[in-house]
């Protein structure tokens, strides 16, 4: 799994010790959506909880044993079209990655 990020020219390679997304900035597509972008990754639902403005969604990625959590919102007909086993596809700008120093 590749993740794509910008990088501050001031960080060492040596000192990058990950990367993080807050989830509101994760977008959802239904899973055969076609999509140029930095970080495009497919996978499946596998739990969705009410949290108020937004439903917490957690999502089995295909290419490794790995999950994301997501925020879909809320708002009418923004995440009925996601259900639970549901295949989709996730993806960010790298732009909204974060660089962890550690």
């Amino acid at each position: 799994m590749r993740i794509i990020a910008t990088k501050n020219k001031d960080i060492r390679n040596e000192e990058i010790a990950g990367i993080s997304v807050h989830p509101e900035r994760i977008e959802v597509l239904p899973e055969d959506t076609d999509l140029e972008g930095d970080n495009k990754f497919r996978g499946k639902v596998v739990e969705m909880n009410y949290q108020g403005d937004f439903t917490e969604t957690r999502i089995s990625l295909n290419q490794v044993d790995r999950f994301i959590t997501v925020h879909l919102s809320n708002e009418p007909g923004q995440n009925a079209r996601f259900s639970l086993g549901g295949g989709v596809l996730l993806c960010w700008s790298r732009h909204s990655s974060n660089i962890l120093i550690g």
